[in-house]
């Protein structure tokens, strides 16, 4: 998606961005039960995306949660 200062993954049909959902996949020990809770309102493909697209593309998502701390 394309934002104010570029472009960014977000998770398709929400304001999310990719990152947010994994900073808090991280907060929740990585369970995914725990996520999908967090994020009742995403559906298990939208959730899927989001790890997925971490899974091809950590060093971009990494990186913004260090600028985000």
């Amino acid at each position: 998606m394309d934002g104010p200062v570029g472009r960014r993954a977000s998770i398709a049909g929400t304001g999310l961005d990719v990152w947010e959902v994994i900073a808090t996949f991280k907060s929740v020990g990585e369970d995914r039960e725990r996520l999908k809770a967090s994020y009742g309102w995403l559906s298990d493909r939208q959730l899927s995306a989001a790890l997925a697209y971490y899974g091809l593309c950590p060093e971009a998502i990494d990186a913004r949660l260090e600028e985000e701390k």
